[in-house]
């Protein structure tokens, strides 16, 4: 072998050297691309399904929102219905400090003394010069002819009778 025919295959085999290591990095480079491309499609896939399961659970918080902002309309009805209760009830506490005297109502009682014992009444229904005299739910009446107490009927328990 002569030694152009050794330097001719040296040449040859480094260029076919080359050009197998050239296609091997296309090759490798191709395969690398592919699988950051695979890894991002599932990155995407993943990044959907979580958006989807954070779009779903944000939809439930706003439906329970909805429902509590619902109760507390309830709520906010019955604390002022209370509060109406209770201002009645403070109005009758105060009608019991104005009474003047301890003590309880009788039959044959006066009006004078069913006021020192009771306070003003609610309301009065007269008739001649007895009638009804209300404290909430409970009636005391009068003797129509005498102006006397001669009976009652206490339906709430407010009245102070024997």
């Amino acid at each position: 072998m002569n030694k152009s025919t050794v330097i001719i295959g040296y040449v040859v085999t480094a260029v076919l050297s080359f050009l197998l290591a050239s296609g091997l990095g296309l090759v490798y480079a191709s395969y690398k691309e592919m699988i950051v491309k695979q890894e991002a499609i599932e990155e995407k896939k993943n990044l959907e399904s979580r958006l989807a399961s954070v779009e779903k659970e944000n939809r439930e918080l706003k439906e329970n929102v909805e429902n509590l902002e619902d109760q507390l309309a309830v709520y906010e009805e019955k604390i002022s219905q209370y509060g109406e209760e209770i201002t009645q009830y403070e109005e009758t506490i105060a009608k019991y400090k104005e009474r003047k005297v301890k003590g309880t109502i009788k039959l044959g009682d006066t009006k004078e003394r069913v006021k020192q014992v009771m306070g003003p009444p609610d309301r009065i229904f007269p008739i001649g010069v007895g009638g009804f005299w209300y404290y909430g739910e409970s009636i005391i009446t009068f003797n129509p002819n005498t102006g006397k107490v001669d009976g009652w009927k206490n339906a709430d328990g407010t009245l102070l009778v024997e």
